[in-house]
């Protein structure tokens, strides 16, 4: 499970920079597909992000906007996909 607000914002060496961050996420999210990992991606976001969904198709994940999301509504939310 990840969860996201969909704004990367630091690099994977740590530094700062939207861009470098954002394709080191598309990155690592191509190397969970690759390994076949099943994942959710919780975009976390108040209103649904494009760069999260895309994350979610780059993964292979499940995509759930959950804006506002507290233990029970993830909870539900996995249970119901799983």
């Amino acid at each position: 499970m990840v969860l996201t607000d969909g704004r990367a914002n630091v690099t994977r060496a740590g530094t700062p920079g939207r861009a470098q961050a954002g394709a080191d996420a598309l990155d690592a999210a191509a190397l969970l597909r690759a390994h076949a990992i099943r994942s959710i991606l919780i975009d976390t976001a108040a209103r649904p992000q494009d760069s999260a969904r895309r994350l979610a198709e780059t993964m292979g994940a499940r995509y759930l906007p959950l804006p506002y999301a507290d233990a029970t509504a993830m909870s539900r939310a996995i249970r119901a996909v799983g």
